[in-house]
């Protein structure tokens, strides 16, 4: 009986060394577990943040075609202004003697409110800009008059003006239009 008593002690013994090193064996893998968890959570993270800069990276390229347009715009203006006040071959009251009353049939809807603006609302090249004022055709009036008195040539008496440039700013004027005046 000694005998199973010792024997019952050992059994108990190894028992309890099983239960210390099981124990310490899940002290161990919680660490792990929770160095695991500290790794799933950060790649979650870094695919937010991932996806917000990508967000961020589109509207930023977005707002830079923005600003290079508004600064096309200005500089286009500023060179139409320029046109217009400095003196040499433009007279500068005539001008809107030079073009049709507007009539919403024949030049579009809100006629009236855009025949009068001048043409760099229409955001076109600075060359073919530079072509039309020395042309005097600085209004929007003035330039559609002209288109609709000759569609298929009105671009050959502007010196140096060519057919494809000619097309563009017809297609300016007509998306101008068609928009009831607005860009």
């Amino acid at each position: 009986m000694a005998k199973k008593a010792s024997s019952s002690g050992d059994v108990e013994t190894q028992l309890e060394e099983t239960q210390r090193e099981l124990a310490v064996m899940k002290r161990f893998l919680d660490k792990v577990q929770s160095f695991s968890d500290v790794r799933i959570e950060a790649k979650k993270e870094l695919t937010k943040l991932r996806d917000e800069e990508a967000r961020i990276e589109r509207k930023l390229k977005d707002l830079r075609i923005k600003i290079r347009a508004t600064e096309e715009q200005l500089n286009t203006a500023a060179d139409g202004m320029v046109a217009m006040l400095e003196p040499g071959p433009v007279k500068f009251m005539p001008l809107f003697d030079k073009m049709e009353k507007a009539n919403a049939q024949k030049h579009g809807p809100n006629a009236a409110d855009w025949r009068e603006k001048p043409i760099a609302v229409l955001r076109l090249s600075p060359a073919a800009m530079a072509l039309l004022t020395a042309a005097e055709l600085l209004f929007i009036g003035q330039l559609q008059d002209r288109i609709m008195a000759d569609p298929g040539e009105w671009w050959q008496k502007i010196a140096e003006m060519t057919q494809p440039m000619a097309a563009a700013v017809a297609d300016k004027l007509n998306d101008f239009v068609k928009k009831g005046g607005g860009n």
